[in-house]
């Protein structure tokens, strides 16, 4: 009989219903922010990232390196994270040599978001492997698909780190379209 038939809202059990999916909704909100757990506290001897960016054109290369080494430790956000990055790729000749982007990446990747391309760009063309793989982690974590048809330009560069970079990158993105390029530098 359809007289006697109650509407849900009308069951005796209903706020159990309820609670039980507010319950299954709620879950891990107590997991703490992946951007406030990446916050550290900042060194106050070590120079500020955005500060020195500001600041390399002038200074010597050692003491830049040794400055851009000590600025990991005040990477407070993603700016100043772009701003070491940018020291780095700008200046690694007079700073000893492109080792110093392989020591300030781990550290600044991260941050990184769709941003970033801009620096990326740019560094693609550079002959040095080092810069390369930095510019394909920093496309690998925008995650763009415009950015497909230079990332399987990377599965050709002769650096065997940077063709695994753009495979992983490539992956990531998860574009069909990117299959036969992957298939033929898998053969």
């Amino acid at each position: 009989p359809e007289a006697e038939r109650l509407a849900y809202w009308e069951w005796k059990f209903w706020p159990h219903v309820v609670g039980a999916c507010l319950k299954w909704l709620g879950q891990g909100y107590e997991a703490k922010d992946a951007t406030a757990e990446a916050k550290q506290e900042l060194d106050t001897e070590a120079p500020d990232p955005n500060e020195l960016l500001v600041e390399a054109e002038s200074m010597d290369g050692k003491e830049l390196a040794k400055a851009a080494l000590a600025a990991r430790r005040n990477i407070a956000d993603g700016d100043a994270a772009k701003s070491l990055l940018s020291i780095a790729l700008s200046h690694y000749e007079k700073m000893g040599g492109p080792a110093i982007i392989g020591e300030i990446m781990p550290s600044v990747e991260k941050y990184a978001d769709s941003s970033w391309s801009e620096l990326a760009q740019p560094l693609l063309d550079s002959l040095v492997p080092e810069v390369q793989l930095a510019a394909y982690r920093i496309l690998a974590v925008t995650n763009d698909n415009t950015f497909r048809p230079l990332l399987e330009k990377g599965l050709k560069r002769e650096s065997l780190e940077v063709r695994r970079e753009a495979v992983s990158a490539l992956g990531k993105l998860g574009d069909a379209k990117s299959s036969p390029a992957i298939k033929a530098f898998a053969e």
